[in-house]
Protein backbone atom coordinates (compact mmCIF):
# COMPACT_ATOMS: atom_id res chain seq x y z
CA UNK A 1 0.00 0.00 0.00
CA UNK A 2 1.18 3.58 -0.58
CA UNK A 3 0.28 6.92 0.95
CA UNK A 4 0.10 10.41 -0.54
CA UNK A 5 3.86 10.85 -0.07
CA UNK A 6 4.45 7.71 -2.18
CA UNK A 7 5.84 5.74 0.74
CA UNK A 8 5.38 1.98 0.45
CA UNK A 9 3.89 0.15 3.44
CA UNK A 10 3.90 -3.55 4.32
CA UNK A 11 1.93 -5.37 7.00
CA UNK A 12 3.80 -5.71 10.30
CA UNK A 13 4.79 -9.28 11.14
CA UNK A 14 4.32 -8.90 14.91
CA UNK A 15 1.15 -6.75 14.84
CA UNK A 16 -0.80 -7.59 11.65
CA UNK A 17 -3.33 -4.79 12.23
CA UNK A 18 -0.54 -2.31 11.51
CA UNK A 19 1.80 -1.62 8.61
CA UNK A 20 5.26 -0.06 8.38
CA UNK A 21 7.03 1.87 5.64
CA UNK A 22 9.57 -0.11 3.64
CA UNK A 23 12.18 2.66 3.92
CA UNK A 24 13.15 5.39 6.34
CA UNK A 25 11.82 7.51 7.83
CA UNK A 26 9.95 4.66 9.52
CA UNK A 27 6.24 5.27 9.87
CA UNK A 28 3.70 2.89 11.33
CA UNK A 29 -0.04 3.14 10.86
CA UNK A 30 -3.13 1.10 11.65
CA UNK A 31 -4.53 -0.43 8.48
CA UNK A 32 -8.21 -0.06 9.42
CA UNK A 33 -8.31 3.70 9.93
CA UNK A 34 -4.86 5.11 9.11
CA UNK A 35 -4.11 6.02 12.75
CA UNK A 36 -0.40 6.80 13.16
CA UNK A 37 0.91 6.04 16.67
CA UNK A 38 3.62 8.31 18.00
CA UNK A 39 7.20 7.08 18.13
CA UNK A 40 8.90 8.32 21.30
CA UNK A 41 12.44 8.31 22.62
CA UNK A 42 13.10 6.50 25.90
CA UNK A 43 15.52 8.07 28.40
CA UNK A 44 18.08 5.41 27.39
CA UNK A 45 17.90 6.70 23.80
CA UNK A 46 15.91 3.90 22.16
CA UNK A 47 12.91 4.81 20.02
CA UNK A 48 9.69 3.02 21.00
CA UNK A 49 6.09 2.75 19.83
CA UNK A 50 2.93 1.43 21.47
CA UNK A 51 0.76 -0.92 19.41
CA UNK A 52 -2.34 -2.66 20.79
CA UNK A 53 -1.20 -2.10 24.37
CA UNK A 54 2.30 -3.47 23.75
CA UNK A 55 5.46 -1.33 23.74
CA UNK A 56 8.03 -2.17 21.07
CA UNK A 57 11.49 -0.85 20.40
CA UNK A 58 11.49 0.56 16.88
CA UNK A 59 14.82 -1.16 16.17
CA UNK A 60 13.29 -4.54 17.05
CA UNK A 61 10.26 -3.99 14.83
CA UNK A 62 12.49 -2.99 11.92
CA UNK A 63 14.81 -5.97 12.48
CA UNK A 64 11.97 -8.48 12.78
CA UNK A 65 10.33 -7.07 9.68
CA UNK A 66 13.27 -6.64 7.32
CA UNK A 67 16.38 -8.52 8.53
CA UNK A 68 16.40 -12.27 7.76
CA UNK A 69 16.93 -14.46 10.83
CA UNK A 70 17.91 -18.08 10.23
CA UNK A 71 17.44 -19.04 13.90
CA UNK A 72 14.86 -16.81 15.67
CA UNK A 73 14.70 -19.04 18.77
CA UNK A 74 18.37 -18.44 19.55
CA UNK A 75 19.07 -15.16 17.77
CA UNK A 76 16.79 -12.92 19.81
CA UNK A 77 18.87 -9.76 20.12
CA UNK A 78 19.06 -6.72 17.89
CA UNK A 79 22.11 -4.46 18.03
CA UNK A 80 22.91 -0.96 16.80
CA UNK A 81 26.33 -1.39 15.17
CA UNK A 82 27.22 2.30 15.59
CA UNK A 83 25.92 2.31 19.19
CA UNK A 84 23.71 5.25 18.21
CA UNK A 85 20.34 4.14 19.57
CA UNK A 86 18.32 6.58 17.48
CA UNK A 87 19.83 5.26 14.22
CA UNK A 88 17.36 2.56 13.23
CA UNK A 89 18.52 2.28 9.62
CA UNK A 90 18.75 -1.23 8.20
CA UNK A 91 22.48 -0.82 7.65
CA UNK A 92 23.00 -0.06 11.34
CA UNK A 93 21.00 -2.97 12.76
CA UNK A 94 22.18 -6.55 13.13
Amino acid sequence: MTDNNQQQFVQLVVEPEFEITTTQPWRIRRIADGFIPSINQKPEGYMQVGLNGNIYGLHRLVALQFIPNDNPEHKTQCDHQSRIRTDNSLGNLR
